[in-house]
C-alpha cells in the first residue's frame, strides 16, 4: 500500500470519527496536523498542480440498474 494510501485512510478515519461525534472539532483538527507531521507532507506549490479542466474535458455517464422484483 502506498503512502498516499495510507494518507487518505488515516485521514478518512479521523473524517468518520469526527462525522460520529466521538470527538470535537479542536481534537479533529489537532489529529489532522498530527497526520500531516506523521507523513511529512508539505504544501504544494502551484506549479505543481494539474492544469484546470474545461468544458471540453467533461463528459456525461449514464446508468441504470435493474432491481429483481
Amino acid at each position: 500500500m502506498g503512502r498516499n494510501n495510507l494518507v487518505l485512510r488515516a485521514l478518512s478515519s479521523l473524517r468518520r470519527e469526527y462525522a460520529d461525534g466521538g470527538m470535537s472539532l479542536p481534537d479533529c483538527a489537532r489529529r489532522i496536523v498530527e497526520v500531516v507531521e506523521a507523513f511529512g507532507l508539505r504544501p504544494v506549490q502551484a506549479s505543481e498542480l494539474p492544469v484546470a479542466i474545461t468544458e471540453d474535458d467533461l463528459g456525461v455517464v449514464c446508468y441504470q440498474v435493474v432491481l429483481p422484483r
